[in-house]
């Protein structure tokens, strides 16, 4: 299915009512050729949406198909959607991100609630991931954009990197970095998405590197893990591998780190005795040519290591670590459970 495909059926789920003025939000209109507009929505029908701007003295009808994304920015609603423990966070196929809890399930829909946009009703084909808003110990989820970060590094400069129509962040050139500021817990894990035009050339710091602090890098053709001056190597990254997904554990009073795969296997451990506690935040370098950091989530750690994942089957994650493979079936709204029916194995 074509992203122009995704996006249509994005707005039909968001917009399915016309918006009161009280209710109109401003946002920034993204074409496929790379032009913007800002304003506020109107309304949306079908293929075409209506579009206020500014620039213009009457709204602007639009064509859905001639627009990449529509993006609106962080707000009090999205915060209050993360504040209710039945709240989700669901991820579309075309990575757009809602906020809802769970009102209803049907044979092939999942039927939200949202602060933000009212009701929704989503194909169970068009969400690639549902997570809890409200996940105990979560300290970061993004990226949604520059907000928050900062240069890093004696020649970078914040404009080195620009803001993807998903929030998430490139930069087109090497020796450039960010930081954002964070004070770690005593053990966390650390999710990351990185992609490249080649193979993604990075350094990926807790903490400055300076101070030996975790942190994973590549060296050539080598994914490896450092903590002080002890390394290991992680795996070898193929020429024509773009992407890299990988789980980064630390516990920072043993000053261990151990890294896994998206899949749940494990890559390598290391640790060090002499590297000192972090005083930065998170740092992310690009090396050499252009790197682009997809997905970041950083939460507290319990110390329960994942588990080898079957690639490709729909699966469940329960709150103390355990994993089920089926799909979902039904909610009920009484004790606000999921029914999922389970594969047999």
């Amino acid at each position: 299915m074509t992203s122009k495909t995704h996006y249509a059926v994005l707005v039909a789920v968001l917009f399915a009512v016309p918006l009161n003025a009280a209710e109109q939000e401003l946002g920034t209109l993204y074409w496929g050729n790379g032009d913007s507009l800002a304003g506020s929505l109107v309304s949306a029908k079908g293929d075409t949406l209506v579009w206020a701007a500014p620039l213009f003295a009457d709204p602007l009808q639009i064509d859905l198909g001639v627009l990449s994304a529509v993006r609106f920015p962080e707000s009090d609603a999205s915060e209050t959607d993360a504040e209710s423990d039945s709240e989700f966070r669901i991820t579309l196929v075309n990575h757009n991100v809602l906020y809802g809890s769970i009102a209803k399930v049907d044979a092939d829909t999942i039927h939200f609630n949202s602060r933000r946009h009212g009701s929704l009703r989503v194909g169970k084909n068009q969400i690639l991931k549902l997570q809890r808003s409200q996940n105990q110990g979560l300290l970061y989820f993004g990226p949604r954009g520059l907000d928050g970060w900062a240069p890093r590094g004696t020649n970078s400069k914040l404009s080195d990197w620009r803001e993807e129509n998903d929030g998430s962040l490139t930069t087109l050139k090497g020796e450039t970095g960010l930081l954002r500021q964070m004070k770690f817990p005593d053990s966390c894990e650390v999710e990351v998405v990185l992609t490249s035009s080649s193979v993604p050339d990075f350094v990926l710091s807790l903490g400055s590197r300076e101070n030996g602090n975790p942190r994973v890098e590549m060296w050539g053709d080598e994914m490896i893990c450092r903590c002080g001056l002890d390394f290991v190597e992680l795996q070898t990254i193929e020429q024509d591998q773009r992407k890299l997904h990988f789980h980064v554990f630390v516990d920072f009073k043993q000053k261990v780190m151990a890294v896994y795969s998206s899949s749940g296997q494990f890559l390598g451990r290391t640790e060090s005795k002499t590297r000192e506690s972090p005083t930065h935040g998170l740092i992310l370098e690009a090396i050499e040519g252009d790197l682009t950091l997809n997905h970041l989530r950083i939460s507290e750690w319990d110390g329960t290591l994942p588990k080898n994942l079957r690639p490709g089957e729909t699966r469940v994650h329960t709150r103390n670590g355990d994993v089920h493979y089926g799909t979902i079936a039904g909610f009920s709204e009484d004790d606000q459970t999921l029914q999922v029916a389970l594969n047999q194995d």
